[in-house]
């Protein structure tokens, strides 16, 4: 037997069925198409919470809206100056935004819609980013899509004067963003930029303040920085008049509006409310069917969803640039998600 057939017989050949087995060497997608792949997840995002939002965009002013636009119409500082007779002092949001859409004319009806989507899907994209930063960009994938496809984002693009919570959400994400990069001004200014939007941002000032040793575990400079922030939140609540009312009429006061201290009967079934909209089940239960002139648009989200994943499929390879424990992560997530929560549950008669 020459050596060619003991070779042969040596080899153990598969069974009938058997599949024959190769080792192939899986190919890593190189850097770059890593990084394409992730803005095109990126865009998909984006593409999602346009077309959920795309039925809303013709409606023009309603509403509130057009309480802003007579009072800034009457007196353009209406809005821009604190009013010690009201709760609220938002003067980019109330004041700054809708000078700018009655500046448009009529055009404004429509582009104040176009505007609060621009800026929540740049919201999307710092959300998404952000988590990648510090989970990976699987997690940032996530992320991304769910926040693009929560039922109550295309409300914010519905009413316009829900700019206040858009800004106020924006200005919160380049905060954080500033923060993660070591920029302590900007992301004060940031931070105050989202004050001046919406009151509910006072209760993410901590978390902004924390972001280094909550993600990094750096302790360095927390002192200083938490001055700043100290400084920026004592500032907002001296020219505050919401805060001088109720230092006056007490946190129970219904001299206040509807923004007092509720009852304990108020509470439960404004948390299960706010938790269902978390988790895109609707508050009615079944008591409102489905709009079905939606479902086109619902369908094309779904497959820009799908489509956005198949994209990220390689840029998931790319593991977190500063990585966090589990538990901190658990930690960060419900210190953005519970106290804004909470203060809505204590506090809004509505």
């Amino acid at each position: 037997m020459t050596k060619s057939a003991r070779a042969v017989k040596g080899v153990r050949r598969p069974r009938f069925g058997q599949a024959k087995t190769r080792h192939r060497t899986e190919r890593v997608p190189s850097p770059r198409a890593q990084a394409h792949s992730w803005i095109a997840a990126l865009v998909s995002m984006v593409a999602v919470l346009t077309v959920l939002s795309l039925p809303r965009l013709g409606l023009g002013y309603f509403w509130d809206d057009y309480i802003f636009l007579t009072q800034s119409r009457a007196n353009p500082a209406a809005f821009l100056l604190p009013n010690p007779t009201t709760i609220f002092y938002r003067p980019i949001s109330m004041g700054l935004y809708f000078l700018l859409l009655r500046a448009l004319g009529d055009w404004g009806a429509f582009l104040g819609h176009v505007f609060n989507l621009v800026l929540l899907g740049a919201a999307v994209v710092l959300l998404a980013t952000l988590v990648a930063a510090h989970a990976g960009r699987r997690a940032g994938l996530f992320a991304g899509f769910s926040y693009a496809a929560l039922s109550s984002m295309p409300s914010l693009v519905t009413w316009i004067t829900a700019s206040q919570d858009v800004l106020a959400i924006l200005f919160i994400l380049i905060a954080l963003h500033f923060r993660q990069a070591g920029r302590i001004w900007a992301a004060v200014v940031a931070t105050g930029c989202a004050l001046f939007s919406k009151e509910a941002a006072l209760t993410l000032v901590p978390t902004v303040f924390l972001w280094p040793w909550l993600v990094q575990g750096k302790r360095d400079r927390l002192l200083r920085d938490g001055s700043l922030f100290l400084a920026l939140a004592l500032a907002w609540g001296a020219v505050h008049p919401g805060v001088r009312l109720f230092l006056v009429h007490g946190p129970r006061s219904q001299a206040t509006g509807y923004v007092h201290l509720q009852g304990g009967e108020h509470w439960a079934p404004y948390v299960g409310r706010y938790l269902a909209t978390l988790f895109n089940l609707p508050i009615t239960g079944y008591a409102n069917t489905w709009p079905h002139e939606l479902t086109p648009f619902a369908w094309a989200a779904v497959a820009l969803l799908l489509s956005g994943i198949w994209f990220g499929r390689s840029a998931a390879l790319h593991s977190a640039s500063q990585p966090v424990p589990m538990g901190r992560l658990v930690a960060v997530s419900a210190l953005l998600a519970l106290p804004p929560l909470i203060l809505d549950t204590a506090l809004i008669g509505h």
